[in-house]
């Protein structure tokens, strides 16, 4: 996945994320380019809209699982070019891969199948890399928290 520039005080930055997707996710889709737009007073906060500002998300499919009643599943490694608000979310709606138990992008039904197994919107941020104004690396990671760990154990690798 390619390196991407933030406005991390003109330093260059790196955000990845582990998503797990509801359906199973095409591996040869690297890359969503869809607009996102801000809204105001809405269910959602955003939305792929042709007047929203350009965003990019870089992904890798690491595994096809299953999940309780052989419910299709991907998990997925994102890396984003962009840094819209709810933008891993919004395009993973937009690709018909919405986020795991995602209240707010995802349908209310398929949320609540999503909630008796995993108790949380399944998007983590684990690892965050820039290079300070004198050009050291800086980077941060986070290990999957528990209760995700919990909802992993609630599925198993498709055959």
């Amino acid at each position: 996945l390619p390196t991407t520039t933030c406005g991390f005080s003109s330093a260059a930055a790196i955000l990845c994320g582990t998503i797990a997707f509801c359906g199973w996710a095409t591996p040869s889709r690297q890359k969503i380019r869809a607009p996102v737009q801000k809204l105001l007073g809405w269910r959602v906060s955003a939305l792929v809209s042709s007047r929203g500002r350009a965003s990019e998300t870089w992904l890798r499919v690491l595994a096809h699982l299953l999940g309780p009643g052989g419910a299709a599943l991907s998990l997925v490694g994102i890396r984003i070019a962009t840094g819209r608000r709810h933008q891993i979310r919004i395009h993973s709606a937009h690709v018909g891969h919405p986020t795991v138990c995602d209240g707010r992008y995802t349908a209310t039904s398929t949320f609540l199948q999503d909630r008796q197994w995993c108790n949380h919107t399944f998007l983590h941020r684990y690892r965050l890399a820039f290079l300070d104004d004198s050009g050291a690396r800086c980077e941060a990671v986070a290990h999957l928290p528990g209760p995700l760990q919990d909802a992993l154990g609630n599925v198993r690798a498709r055959d």
